[in-house]
């Protein structure tokens, strides 16, 4: 089947690049979402880590634009995200927490009325060999005849996320998908990430505990009240923190406000080199 090309994609890659220029979010007059700017290009694999209240949920769904933040500016190849979301949305898959399919029916069906409603113009046939092309890639192809509910947890998220797979999406958000899942399941689900976003694609995730963190392109540390802490590669971050396990980046968290942990970061140079120099215009 042909690519369809949005407007606002380059028509030999096929490839969208997120800038994200202070944006904020208010809530019943809270703020939990401050003046984070970020830049997600095609290829990378970033995962968003913080406290709980540090806004990880809210900053995803406003770069994705399911939740429009309330002030700053989020820019899709140059072009307004929220301005032209209906147009945006066919590139922008989204796997939320919860389960997205009804447990009653079997894998095949889900992906195949997940394909009826987002790929109208797929015919029969080019939806039966796409399926099973993403349950192959998925590793689950044995269970296509299986109900949904009676698979493993890690099964089940790796259904969701063929469900957003059907479509082709460019960026893919996923709000910690691999929580709750056993060690073995979790590393399947960040191999297949890091795989999915090799393949041209943008992988954006909420996570809390994070296990083979060495795929990852950018590791995004927020803290309290939705303030950047840091964004840079999991291995600069862990130096920048001081830090040389993963999970001690939580303590030092605490050693600061969130307040002086974002002002300290601006005026790093991992801000000038993975937040300033990575957007096309400039940010404080």
């Amino acid at each position: 089947m042909a690519w369809f090309v949005p407007f606002y994609c380059d028509e030999m890659s096929r490839e969208v690049t997120l800038e994200a220029y202070n944006i904020s979010r208010d809530i019943d007059g809270k703020r939990i979402l401050n003046n984070v700017s970020v830049t997600i290009r095609p290829r990378e694999f970033i995962a968003v880590i913080g406290p709980s209240g540090a806004g990880k949920s809210t900053l995803m769904k406003s770069l994705n634009g399911f939740a429009p933040a309330t002030s700053g500016t989020i820019l899709m190849n140059g072009i307004d995200l929220y301005s032209h979301f209906d147009d945006f949305r066919t590139v922008i898959g989204y796997v939320p927490q919860d389960d997205i399919v009804h447990k009653q029916i079997t894998v095949e069906k889900a992906l195949y009325y997940s394909a009826l409603l987002r790929v109208p113009q797929m015919k029969k046939d080019e939806i039966h060999e796409k399926i099973y092309a993403i349950l192959e890639r998925l590793e689950i192809e044995r269970r296509a005849d299986a109900r949904i509910k009676v698979l493993s947890g890690g099964e089940r998220k790796r259904v969701n996320i063929g469900v957003e797979l059907i479509s082709d999406p460019l960026m893919l958000f996923m709000d910690e998908p691999t929580s709750g899942l056993d060690y073995g399941s979790i590393i399947k689900i960040m191999d297949l990430c890091r795989e999915i976003a090799d393949e041209g694609r943008s992988i954006f995730m909420v996570s809390h505990p994070l296990e083979r963190f060495e795929l990852l392109s950018f590791l995004c540390v927020l803290t309290k009240g939705g303030r950047l802490a840091c964004f840079a590669p999991p291995f600069e971050v862990m130096d920048y923190f001081g830090v040389k396990k993963f999970l001690e980046i939580f303590l030092k968290l605490k050693q600061g406000t969130p307040e002086e942990w974002e002002a300290r970061f601006r005026q790093s140079d991992l801000f000038q080199n993975y937040v300033a120099s990575r957007l096309s215009q400039r940010v404080g």
